[in-house]
C-alpha cells in the first residue's frame, strides 16, 4: 500500500509534539513495510529529536519556503503564497493521477484527501477558550487569520468523501456536534509513544537523577512550546512557592520562560531537547495545566515513563487517566490544581503507586498499533475505491 503523510511546517529546531507523530507514525508503517512518503513544507529534514524514530526507510518530499507562512500573510508575503499554491497543486496532482493509494492530510489543509487527521476541531479549541467579555467578543471579530481557519475548516468537514480520524474522544464528539459529522465517518486512533524501555529500569532512572544533582528532590516537569496555551505561568507560579522542588521546563527559551515567572536556581530551562524520554524517565510529577489540546501525546508519553501526571481535562487527558487512580484531571483553576499538587507532595509513595499504575495503563498506546489501526481504515477506503472504480467501467 503507497501511503502519503501531509503536513504543513515541521516547526523546527524545536519538533512540536504534531509534526513529531508524522514522523513517528511514518517509522510505524515502514516498520510494518508498508510504502510511506511523508510530504512537507519546510527547507529540508529536521535533524533533531530523531533518536526513536527510524527515518531511513521513508520518502520525503518538502516545499521550501513555506516554513515561514502565515496565512494572513498571503497577499503581503507573495513568495510564500505561491510556494503555498505550489505545494497545495502538487497533492491534488498526485490525487487526481492515483499515484498514492491512500493520502492521509496531518494537518495541512488539502480539499483532496481519503483522510484527514485531526489534530484538534480549531471551533471547538475557539469556543472553549474565547473570552466572555465585551472587549474580547470585539477582539474575535477582527481576529481574521481564526475566521479564515474556520472557514476552511467548515469547507473540509463538509467534504462527503473523506474519513476523519482522531485521537481524542472530546474531538468526535466536536466535530459531531459543532459540525454535523456523522459519527460512522470518525474514528478514534488514541496517540501512541515509542519509548526505549531502558527508561523503564529504577538504576537508570537514579543515574540520570545523579547526573542532573536532584538527590531526594522532588521533581516536577512541564513540555511544551506554546508557553500561555499550555499553562506555564501556573507551572512556575507553584514552583515559586515550593523552592524545595525542582523543576524542569521543556520546549522554551529562558528568555521566554522568564515572561511566565520567576527562574529561581532550582528550575532547568531546556529549549530543546533530544533526548526527551531522559526527562519523563527523571521525573516524579508530570504538570500540565493546558488551555487546550487535541489529545496531548506528551500525556501519553509521561504516563509510559512512569510519571505522575497531573493535567486538565481539556489535554485530552481523560481518554487514558480515570482520576486519582493512574493519575489526576482537574479543573484549570489554581486553587483545584494546588491542591492536589500539595496532596502529592506529602505523600511520596502515592506518586510512585499512580505513576506504576499510568504505565501499566498505556502499554498498548504504541505507534505500531495506532499504524495498524489507520492501515485497517485505509484498506475499508481502498475497497471502497476499488468498487467505484469497477462500477465506472
Amino acid at each position: 500500500m503507497k501511503i502519503a503523510l501531509v503536513h504543513g511546517k515541521m516547526m523546527t529546531p524545536y519538533l512540536s509534539g504534531a509534526s513529531k507523530s508524522v514522523y513517528q507514525l511514518a517509522s510505524a508503517f515502514s516498520e510494518l513495510n508498508e510504502d510511506v512518503t511523508v510530504i512537507h513544507a519546510d527547507e529540508d529534514l529536521p535533524d533533531n529529536n530523531f533518536n526513536e524514530i527510524k527515518i531511513d526507510k521513508c520518502a520525503y518530499i518538502h516545499f521550501g519556503r513555506l516554513s515561514s507562512f502565515k496565512p494572513t500573510e498571503i497577499i503581503s508575503n507573495w513568495k510564500e503564497t505561491l510556494s503555498l499554491l505550489r505545494y497545495y497543486s502538487y497533492v491534488s496532482s498526485m490525487n487526481r493521477l492515483n499515484y498514492f493509494d491512500i493520502i492521509d492530510n496531518q494537518g495541512f489543509w488539502v480539499n483532496k484527501s481519503d483522510v484527514l487527521s485531526v489534530r484538534y476541531c480549531i471551533k471547538n479549541y475557539y469556543e472553549t477558550t474565547k473570552n466572555g467579555t465585551l472587549r474580547q467578543l470585539f477582539l474575535n471579530l477582527l481576529d481574521f487569520k481564526m475566521r479564515l481557519l474556520l472557514h476552511i475548516e467548515k469547507i473540509h468537514f463538509k467534504n462527503r468523501d473523506t474519513l476523519f480520524i482522531v485521537n481524542c474522544k472530546k474531538e468526535k464528539i466536536a466535530l459531531v456536534k459543532l459540525y454535523n459529522v456523522s459519527p460512522n465517518r470518525v474514528y478514534y486512533i488514541p496517540n501512541g509513544h515509542s519509548l526505549p524501555v531502558s527508561i523503564y529500569s529504577y538504576k537508570n532512572r537514579l543515574k540520570l537523577r545523579k547526573k542532573y544533582n536532584l538527590g531526594s528532590k522532588t521533581c516536577l516537569l512541564w513540555v511544551g512550546y506554546n508557553a500561555k496555551r499550555k499553562g506555564l505561568y501556573f507551572f512556575l507560579d507553584y514552583l515559586t512557592r515550593h523552592p524545595d522542588i525542582f523543576g524542569i521546563v521543556a520546549g522554551v527559551s529562558y528568555e521566554e520562560a522568564k515572561k511566565y515567572g520567576l527562574i529561581n536556581k532550582n528550575i532547568l530551562v531546556l529549549n530543546y531537547y533530544s533526548q526527551i524520554h531522559e526527562l519523563f524517565s527523571i521525573a516524579d510529577i508530570f504538570y500540565f495545566p493546558t488551555e487546550y489540546e487535541g489529545g496531548a501525546k506528551v500525556v501519553i508519553e509521561a504516563m509510559a515513563s512512569g510519571c505522575c501526571v497531573v493535567t486538565t481535562f481539556e489535554s485530552g487527558g481523560t481518554d487514558y487517566i480515570k482520576d486519582k487512580l493512574n493519575g489526576f484531571i482537574v479543573k484549570r483553576d489554581q486553587t483545584a490544581m494546588y491542591t492536589v499538587l500539595d496532596d502529592l507532595l506529602k505523600n511520596k509513595r502515592k506518586i510512585r503507586s499512580i505513576g506504576k499504575r499510568a504505565k501499566k495503563s498505556v502499554k498498548d498506546c504504541t505507534w505500531e498499533n495506532s499504524a495498524r489501526e489507520r492501515i485497517k481504515i485505509y484498506s475499508k477506503i481502498l475497497k471502497r475505491k476499488n468498487l467505484i472504480s469497477v462500477k465506472k467501467r
